[in-house]
């Protein structure tokens, strides 16, 4: 399915299978009135993408709905804010700034640099452990993880858009960066040479154990930027179902991720590799790596 021509500023883009499930989702919780919603996932697997599916549809099905989006710079504050009005009203664009309007539902392109409160939010985001922690005394919020891509997804959608990617290089890029469309799908050459040499830097960067398990407990912005180059976030899937999108397992990004990784860890001696093992059994999100990185270490 494509959409294209849509207002916003991507014209022409891939509706992923689980997109439609996901909107199912989250449709009757921000039905409630007073609920907020972080859409979240591995970084580069197109979760702004979702963002603009989710506008175009409610949009449609929603025409009396009032409907403010904005997105953010880099450091979280407000870019563009847009107000979509019932009916043939004409919709206003602010810079810099956000418009409240009650009742309205408010879409984010990025995680705002304050709580939110009342107001009905959907926040679209790369994993943003500030954000996060925010909203964790929130009650009415609710964390949604979008899953990676699969090959075969992958190269469906290589050959519905016309894409002049070969099947064997979308294999290479696959093996590397597994699930993360942005690299490959990517029709530019150097930038997928650029993002392949800048996840091999950030992992040979790993000096200690140590640093891996800041990795884990994303301690800092660099450890969480690590984390995500090494590990992707795969929601909780039974029988091929999103079950529980709320939550989510840590798994290597790739074979050949995981390869590295392993190289770095053999430098590391018997009790810091021990201790390593006892931490990541104390995380749920990481225990079920402990036997693919340590199988001996019980």
């Amino acid at each position: 399915m494509l959409s294209v021509d849509f207002e916003a500023p991507l014209k022409r883009y891939y509706v992923r299978d689980c997109f439609p499930v996901y909107y199912d989702y989250i449709l009757p919780h921000i039905a409630i009135g007073s609920n907020l919603i972080t859409v979240t996932g591995t970084p580069g697997i197109g979760n702004s993408v979702f963002y603009n599916y989710f506008l175009q549809r409610f949009r449609k099905e929603h025409p009396w709905e009032t409907i403010v989006t904005v997105s953010f710079c880099p450091n979280r504050v407000p870019r563009k804010c847009i107000v979509f009005r019932p009916g043939d009203k004409e919709d206003i664009v602010y810079h810099g700034t956000i418009i409240y309007e009650p009742g309205a539902l408010y879409l984010y392109d990025g995680p705002p640099n304050w709580e939110a409160e009342r107001e009905r939010m959907v926040c679209f985001t790369s994993p943003n452990e500030s954000w996060l922690r925010s909203m964790k005394k929130i009650e009415t919020h609710t964390r949604i993880i979008m899953p990676p891509w699969d090959h075969e997804e992958l190269r469906y959608a290589k050959d519905l858009l016309g894409y002049p990617i070969e099947d064997e290089t979308l294999d290479s890029r696959f093996s590397f960066f597994c699930g993360v469309a942005r690299f490959c799908l990517s029709v530019y050459t150097e930038f997928v040479e650029d993002g392949f040499v800048e996840i091999e830097h950030k992992i040979r960067s790993i000096s200690s154990l140590n640093q891996l398990q800041d990795c884990l407990e994303n301690k800092s912005i660099e450890s969480a930027s690590l984390s995500h180059s090494i590990f992707h976030m795969h929601p909780v899937m039974t029988k091929g179902s999103f079950k529980y999108p709320r939550y989510y397992v840590l798994d290597f990004a790739s074979p050949k991720i995981q390869h590295l990784i392993e190289q770095r860890i053999e430098m590391a001696d018997d009790s810091q590799r021990e201790s390593l093992v006892r931490f990541m059994k104390g995380v749920s999100v990481a225990a079920p790596l402990v036997d693919m990185v340590f199988p001996t270490i019980h």
